[in-house]
């Protein structure tokens, strides 16, 4: 119909606008992380792991394994399969009242860990000021061989009444050097994701807890979400399964899923 009335003339001089198609739904890019990293994987199923004193647990990928933990929740260690990846959590109280505190900082106490008591070299990069008083300390060890890039997430709390003492909360994520870039990303979400039990108490009163136990979003669930979203990943739950998962939203977003826009599972939106 309209080609003949376009062929007679008989629409000669008018303006036909097309109509407009429904805008599309889609979350605004998150920001880059502050290292600049991107989780660069597709829909990762996850595991719970569970430490064997029942005080720490990480949401990994199938191939880590919890490799150092401690009766008193204080701390969990985890390693990829191939060894080439480590995330690591920590928290240690440091009274400012002993004689032998004199002159250990939080920095001091850090570098003492990854140096492991100055016997490794370590280099620092610049310390980056993130959310929620979390300071990123990125970093390169050179062990023998091939060596490590890698960033401490970490928060300094003063003991109140109890100067110059401290409590420290850190997150340690590592890959080999040239595993960094694609898999640096990956190394810091499983180190967000690790909750422990722990609770240090301060002399002068007030406690410091490691994450656990939690009614509501804690803290640490927040820290964890803010940061992922600026490495470009989210979580997913898959309420048949029971299961979880590390979704790229770059990749894995769809605005036109049968069930609307979101991240689907097969046919299945999460």
């Amino acid at each position: 119909m309209i080609r003949s009335l376009l062929a007679s003339g008989a629409l000669a001089g008018l303006v036909l606008a097309a109509v407009p198609l429904a805008p599309q739904q889609h979350a605004p890019p998150p920001p880059l992380s502050p290292l600049g990293l991107r989780f660069v994987g597709r829909m990762q199923p996850l595991l719970k792991l569970v430490d064997n004193f029942g005080h720490c647990q990480a949401a990994t990928p199938a191939n880590w394994s919890i490799v150092g933990a401690n009766r008193e929740g204080t701390g969990l260690d985890l390693i990829s399969a191939d060894r080439a990846a480590f995330a690591g959590y920590l928290i240690v109280g440091k009274p400012g009242n002993l004689p032998i505190a004199a002159g250990i900082t939080p920095e001091v106490n850090i570098h003492n860990h990854l140096s492991a008591r100055g016997t490794i070299p370590i280099s620092y990069g610049q310390t980056i000021p993130g959310p929620f008083g979390y300071i990123w300390l990125p970093y390169e060890a050179w062990n023998p061989g091939e060596g490590a890039r890698g960033v401490v997430v970490y928060q300094a709390l003063p003991t109140p009444g109890n100067p110059p003492g401290f409590v420290l909360i850190m997150r340690i994520a590592q890959t080999a050097q040239s595993r960094w870039e694609p898999e640096g990303a990956q190394a810091i979400a499983v180190a967000l994701s690790i909750r422990c039990t722990a609770q240090l108490r301060a002399p002068g009163g007030g406690g410091v807890g490691g994450g656990g136990g939690r009614g509501g979003v804690s803290e640490d669930d927040q820290v964890e979400s803010t940061y992922n979203q600026q490495l470009g990943m989210e979580y997913a739950h898959d309420p048949d399964t029971s299961e979880n998962y590390w979704m790229n939203h770059a990749a894995d977003w769809t605005d036109r899923g049968p069930e609307g826009p979101g991240y689907y599972k097969g046919s299945k939106k999460l």
